[in-house]
């Protein structure tokens, strides 16, 4: 019994996490072709965004894809941060901070980015939360949904709330 509660919890816990990455690229109006929970080699979800050059992104598109990226590790530590674990988002932090390495060349520049994209991150995903948890909580009935069914659901109930 207890391993499949444990089991339901890491469901819950990754459906946050993909959520988290959904929600702010909602809130920013970045469009993307999926999210799922259905694990796949190493990851156990994921948010496909469309393919984008990474050169010549404006400081406002440099942003938003580093605050996407971080999203997913920020909403799951939120949500559970006794349980939560710095390598359930290695990939995702790496990821990002590789790119903002490269962006700025000096690594007390990008980590003073990071702080500030983390900053960032938090203060959304505490502004739109209780979409987070809604949205997870569709994830863990449909799995995967397409970037315009998560579109759909986060602006009708963020108009339900009575917030964009």
């Amino acid at each position: 019994m207890k391993s499949k509660t444990k089991s339901v919890a890491r469901i819950r816990r990754n459906a946050v996490h993909e959520a988290g990455h959904a929600v702010v690229a909602w809130h920013f109006g970045v469009r993307f072709r999926h999210v799922t929970i259905v694990p796949e080699g190493d990851s156990l979800g994921h948010l496909r965004v469309f393919r984008q050059k990474l050169e010549g992104l404006t400081d406002d598109q440099f942003k938003r894809k580093a605050a996407i990226d971080y999203a997913g590790g920020i909403a799951e530590r939120i949500y559970a941060p006794r349980a939560y674990r710095h390598w359930h988002a290695a990939h995702d932090f790496e990821n990002t901070a590789q790119l903002v390495l490269r962006h700025f060349g000096s690594v007390r520049q990008a980590d003073a980015y990071l702080r500030f994209v983390r900053i960032v991150t938090e203060d959304i995903l505490k502004l739109r939360w209780p979409l987070v948890i809604a949205l997870s909580s569709v994830l863990i009935r449909r799995r995967t949904m397409t970037g315009d069914e998560v579109f759909t659901f986060l602006s009708t109930r963020a108009m339900a709330r009575g917030k964009r």
